[in-house]
């Protein structure tokens, strides 16, 4: 202050040491309160990553056992025998719930761009192989695939393609429980703002979904099935948005529900076109 404020200031110096004494004193406890705050979210989170790590090394020896199981009955039947490919997806299928559990562990580590190569095409055949006899025609569902063959292998992880179309065909599945008609497709090079895509569509019959449920389809508490949370279209927009990739979906009583999947056209070097 100047020196004409401070002759002012001099009448009320017991206030205002009063006042930076009470506001030091609740600058330091809200200090205090931070800090103490942080250590326990710090805490807590070490804890959950512990009981995390815990639970992934329980259930990864269940799954080990079940996959040497797997490789033993496979050597028993021999390669010749038709249930050999089957079992070689399931074993496929246990790594790669091995691989969800190995980021489970880790997860603490934002979730990057899965990189790999994708056979589409291929992926979506051997689990229809896979759901034919323990999904589908268990529950009078016929299944229709009519898939684009002049699809090359994308630049994308599969797993998460998969499992994004595991979670799909099982909630196309659970709404129709009395039967119906699910149908896969696939198509080459479609064009939106300037970009290319493949484009992946699952289509049910079912009743369809309500405008409520529509109107936040992706968030975790919202569903139609009464059984769980909606907790499995969470996951596909999260996977997807990972791939860089885009997800619709319409649905209407009438005609049922169909999900769009625009999957990035990203070429290996030797399959640009």
């Amino acid at each position: 202050v100047s020196r004409q404020g401070w002759k002012r200031l001099q009448p009320q110096l017991d206030l205002l040491a009063l006042f930076t004494q009470q506001l030091s004193r609740y600058l330091g406890q809200a200090v205090q309160l931070h800090r103490t705050h942080a250590q326990e979210l710090t805490e807590q989170r070490d804890w959950q990553q512990l009981e995390t790590r815990k639970l992934v090394h329980e259930v990864n020896n269940p799954l080990s056992i079940i996959n040497n199981y797997l490789h033993i009955l496979g050597m028993k039947l021999g390669k010749d025998n038709p249930a050999a490919e089957e079992i070689s997806i399931i074993k496929e299928e246990i790594t790669r719930v091995g691989d969800i559990l190995a980021r489970m562990r880790d997860i603490e580590v934002p979730g990057t761009r899965e990189e790999g190569v994708l056979h589409l095409n291929q992926v979506i055949q051997e689990l229809f192989r896979l759901f034919e006899k323990s999904l589908l025609r268990p529950n009078g569902i016929e299944a229709e695939l009519n898939l684009d063959e002049s699809i090359p292998p994308l630049l994308l992880g599969a797993g998460a393609v998969k499992q994004v179309l595991m979670n799909l065909v099982k909630n196309a599945a659970e709404a129709m429980p009395e039967g119906g008609r699910l149908r896969v497709s696939t198509r080459d090079r479609v064009h939106k703002n300037g970009n290319l895509y493949v484009e992946l569509q699952v289509c049910d019959t079912g009743p369809g979904l309500s405008d409520q449920v529509l109107t936040a389809l992706f968030k975790p508490v919202v569903s139609s099935k009464k059984d769980h949370s909606g907790l499995g279209l969470a996951i596909v927009k999260n996977l997807l948005d990972r791939l860089s990739a885009e997800v619709s979906c319409s649905s209407t009583a009438a005609q049922g529900t169909r999900f769009q999947i625009l999957l990035p056209r990203t070429l290996a070097e030797n399959e640009r076109r």
